[in-house]
């Protein structure tokens, strides 16, 4: 690969020969912090630090946007958590049991993929909405209404739920049913369900043979 230096650090093309001091400030625009992250997760800098520094950049920029239209939002301290082993959600924001000025952001691990700056953008600006919103408000009528507001003014695609662009990494099944004759995956599962407890009566469909359970982790 030719390697090559360009004399703007947000240039969206930018490729460093090597590693850099990556960091979000308040004055930055939404390219520039696209930049920084995809640099960060491309060489395996991707950090909390980066992401609490994302989530301050959000909170300060959607507070002002929102408020600015007339929305009830709450000055609240932000705080990032840390990466989840979540496999079915992609980020969630704590904000207790009762109303108060905190509130904590986790992110799936499973977002952690080179060229993916978008979709953990994207996803701490669903958290970060949710953080500055009222306590009782989830994905309402204003929560939609303000991620209308946001993605329009501050150039982000925030959806209800899911990835409106991006990937999650594949994660594979704990365990694996295979016929050790016929060298076939028959089925695949998260959790040590019936069908592995009793693995020993159960036959392969093609040859008769006994099935074997394979646990990947």
């Amino acid at each position: 690969m030719m390697e090559w230096i360009c004399d703007n650090l947000f240039d969206y093309d930018y490729e460093p020969v090597k590693s850099v001091n990556l960091s979000i400030t308040k004055d930055m625009t939404m390219k520039a912090i696209k930049t920084v992250l995809n640099l960060a997760l491309r060489q395996h800098t991707y950090n909390k630090k980066i992401v609490q520094e994302i989530i301050e950049w959000l909170e300060e920029k959607e507070y002002e946007t929102l408020k600015n239209h007339g929305y009830p939002v709450n000055k609240r301290t932000l705080t990032f958590d840390d990466f989840q082993d979540w496999k079915r959600i992609l980020g969630q924001c704590d904000l207790g049991y009762h109303e108060t000025g905190k509130a904590t952001i986790g992110l799936s691990k499973y977002l952690t993929l080179p060229n993916n700056e978008n979709a953990i953008i994207n996803v701490l600006a669903h958290e970060v909405l949710h953080g500055i919103l009222p306590f009782e408000e989830i994905h309402g009528k204003v929560f939609k209404e303000a991620m209308a507001i946001l993605n329009e003014e501050l150039n982000l695609n925030i959806v209800v739920r899911g990835l409106h662009e991006g990937k999650v990494m594949e994660i594979p099944r704990k365990y694996e049913v295979y016929c050790p004759a016929c060298k076939e995956v028959w089925a695949k599962y998260f959790r040590k369900g019936e069908i592995i407890k009793n693995i020993s009566f159960i036959h392969c469909p093609k040859c008769g043979g006994k099935l074997k359970v394979h646990q990947n982790y």
